[in-house]
């Protein structure tokens, strides 16, 4: 929604609202499973060897179900003993909880015993699965530990794929491993020694740990700031003190892989991968390093964020196998990437792409850039592919059927699979809008003027006080337009209204909190507001995952995860706690009355994404009078009533919330209503003053650059550069004076630990101790 938002008095200004409704699609897309009667099922199998110790964490879950959706999950763990139990900051780590059934939770010690042997095989002979093998480094990674885990961990892929082949040669197969997972990338033969049939159809390095050794046509993916180079755990001065990015990802594509890298931009990000008012503890402990911490992966919060491939919002970057030439796509989801790589043979053993593969690549890009929303656009766009577990070229066709009212695919076997049932008008009006018309359902609320999706300029002239409402598509006066339009609104209500206006929402839904409630120095009407919110403020949410899955009938799909991401024009560490939450409670707000249409524009986005991937494959569908039901006509409003900022006496949140500046958080109230207190100078953290009287204060020299940090005033770290390690990070020593005279006095405890950068480092510090 691009709304004027009005103050009282009136000092008109623009904002935009945007809802903007985008499907990103995965590596092994729809066609990778089928229906789920043996004749037609298409098998797969995906193992996922992640390098971070957390027991099985829906977080993990997660990034397997959106590398490749499949109908099992199961979790082997190493069985010996674990770090669960190593002291961090006063705390202990524990096993999170999972969705996974307890059934499928398995440790397996010794891979070679013949007992584990029959019960791997037993695991791999599941059709469908996915297969998360999690080693046990734990924090204290060292090349003791790296090898024997690491090989633990290639031996039960290997194991899993030698047994998974034999039984189903027609399998496709997939093995993807973070960090140190990714050793067993190189590690596991090309081939079963029996068949010579592949092990791995495919194979996914994420934050790879070597730069040579894996398999021809390997996908790495990466993002910039990434530490680079630790094979066997050595993490020596050469691999900490450079960081992963545009040189070695033309390096990596040189010597044969396919890249896709995450050009993220200088400086520490805030983007918290979960709300409730534990914002700030989820924004430290992605993006920041435990205070003082140690451990060079923590400090390098690249080194995890590809492992969200739905939620990337920065610009893709995209490199073939042995060529320099690059392809952007920006403003996506590492899924997109690996999208228009999957349309494209990335394992060939040629040592120079052929021009049809970077072509082909170029036209993947360029469909899937097509499809975004039209760019600049304020309010929704219903743009959405829905993935669906079916071969889709197993489809004869699709279809309605009237009796039931519901869509269905005709296999080409003659089963039948029934889609989820829905409102026969939302059927209608997917079907005309997603199939007929194959169009992007869109709505602008915007100034007078608006430059629509086929390059038009278009002007709508409202009376004074309103703002015009564009549809795109031919939507309007038809409910999906008026969905559209309530969508919208409750958008800007969420986000920009006051304590009153958003109580319901808070009530049901607790920690939610508006921009108001969050950062009132901008987002409320006083007179120095302006200065801050400036003249623009877009907020978008698109979904980032439609997908359905069997029933446990067979013949039946229904909706599974269905994920939002939520995006501002113009973000700072609130807009992103903000949007945050909202991505985490989406569906908690559309089942309350306020929120009730995002309740309704699911809807639409489901079935307008089903009859997408219909359109899509080219299967053709069978409408069986469905194309006769009328569609209902609604009038739908022409000019909106731009939202009014609240004042600040109507700001009034709940206990426990956090108030924002400019910077960053700058007031963190707990429950109890005691404060902590965060203080900047030029935009930079300088002290922290904690509810229970603790104290961190950041020294800095005359540039603002950070030198020392002050723990409760006896605690002290600096940094400065060593004649021999060059930047380091320096705890137990002791540092007198300040700025230019500031001096440190080291000992023979102190602990020299390579920096590379300091303020993110300082920015976690910050954070934990505020949080603590």
């Amino acid at each position: 929604m691009n709304t004027r938002l009005s103050r009282q008095p009136k000092h008109p200004f623009s904002t935009s609202c945007c809802l903007i409704l985008l499907l990103a699609c995965c590596f092994i897309g729809a066609s990778s499973i089928a229906a789920p009667d043996e004749s037609t099922r298409k098998h797969s199998l995906v193992v996922v060897t992640k390098g971070i110790n957390d027991e099985v964490s829906n977080a993990w879950t997660q990034f397997a179900n959106g590398v490749a959706p499949t109908e099992e999950t199961f979790v082997i763990l190493d069985g010996g003993e674990t770090f669960d139990r190593v002291p961090i900051i006063g705390q202990l780590l524990t096993p999170h909880p999972s969705s996974v059934k307890s059934t499928n939770i398995i440790r397996i010690d010794n891979p070679d015993d013949p007992k584990n042997q029959a019960l791997l095989k037993k695991i791999a002979e599941t059709p469908n699965a996915k297969v998360l093998v999690d080693m046990n480094l734990g924090l204290r990674v060292s090349e003791k530990s790296w090898g024997p885990h690491t090989e633990w961990a290639g031996k039960v892929a290997r194991s899993l794929a030698e047994a998974h082949v034999s039984k189903y040669p027609d399998s496709e197969t997939l093995l993807v491993g973070h960090s140190a997972g990714t050793e067993p990338i190189a590690s596991v033969p090309l081939y079963d020694a029996d068949s010579r049939r592949l092990l791995f159809d495919k194979r996914i390095a994420v934050s790879p740990r070597r730069d040579s050794g894996y398999p021809e046509g390997t996908i790495c993916i990466f993002k910039d700031g990434d530490f680079y180079y630790s094979p066997g755990g050595r993490i020596t001065m050469d691999t900490i003190t450079r960081v992963l990015g545009e040189r070695e990802a033309e390096m990596l594509a040189n010597r044969g892989y396919a890249v896709v890298r995450v050009a993220a931009p200088p400086g520490p990000s805030f983007e918290p991968e979960s709300g409730g008012l534990v914002y700030l503890a989820d924004y430290a402990s992605k993006y920041l390093a435990q205070t003082l911490a140690r451990n060079v992966g923590e400090r390098f919060p690249a080194h995890t964020d590809p492992t969200s491939i739905f939620d990337q919002k920065e610009k893709l970057v995209l490199y073939l196998p042995h060529t320099e030439e690059s392809i952007e796509l920006k403003n996506t989801s590492i899924s997109t990437g690996l999208e228009a790589l999957n349309k494209v043979n990335t394992t060939t053993r040629t040592e120079t792409p052929s021009s049809g593969s970077t072509e082909a690549l170029k036209d993947a890009v360029k469909d899937l850039t097509e499809k975004e929303p039209t760019p600049g656009l304020g309010g929704i766009s219903l743009n959405a592919t829905a993935r669906l577990p079916v071969d889709a070229a197993e489809v004869a066709h699709a279809g309605f059927d009237a009796q039931q009212r519901r869509l269905y695919l005709k296999m080409r076997n003659g089963n039948v699979v029934w889609l989820p049932t829905s409102d026969v008008q939302v059927l209608r009006q997917g079907y005309e809008f997603g199939y007929l018309s194959d169009v992007k359902p869109e709505l602008s609320i915007s100034n007078t003027f608006f430059d629509t999706p086929d390059g038009r300029r278009i002007v709508n002239l409202t009376p004074p006080g309103r703002q015009p409402v564009y549809y795109f598509g031919h939507t309007e006066d038809t409910l999906l337009g008026l969905v559209m339009y309530l969508a919208d609104q409750t958008l800007g209500k969420l986000t920009f209204g006051s304590t009153a206006a958003v109580h319901s929402i808070a009530e049901k839904v607790p920690g939610f909190r508006s921009m108001p409630e969050l950062y009132p120095e901008k987002y409320a009407d006083h007179p120095a507001s302006q200065r801050f919110l400036g003249s623009e403020a877009r907020v978008f949410t698109h979904p980032s995952l439609i997908e359905l899955t069997h029933t446990p009938r067979g013949n039946e799909l229904e909706f599974g995860n269905t994920q939002f991401s939520v995006e501002f024009g113009k973000s700072g560490p609130a807009e992103a706690v903000f949007a945050s939450f909202l991505e985490s409670h989406f569906h908690e707000i559309a089942n309350t009355e306020s929120g009730a249409p995002f309740k309704q524009l699911v809807a639409y986005a489901r079935v307008l994404a089903i009859f997408r991937w219909i359109k899509e494959n080219k299967i053709t569908f069978e409408e069986h009078g469905l194309a006769s039901e009328p569609m209902a006509l609604v009038f739908t409003p022409r000019d909106a009533t731009p939202f009014d900022l609240p004042s600040l006496n109507e700001i009034a949140p709940r206990a426990p919330t956090m108030l924002f500046g400019p910077a960053g958080p700058v007031k963190i109230i707990n429950r109890d209503q005691k404060e902590t207190v965060v203080s900047y100078a030029n935009g930079r953290p300088i002290r922290v003053q904690r509810y229970d009287g603790g104290s961190l204060e950041i020294l800095r020299d005359d540039l603002g650059v950070p030198v020392a940090v002050r723990m409760n005033g006896t605690e002290e770290a600096a940094f400065y550069n060593d004649p021999t390690l060059g930047l380091v990070l320096a705890a137990n020593l002791r540092v007198e004076g300040g700025g230019r005279s500031l001096s440190v006095h080291i000992n023979d405890k102190t602990v020299l630990i390579p920096e590379k950068r300091p303020e993110e480092t300082v920015s976690l510090m910050v954070a934990r101790f505020a949080i603590k």
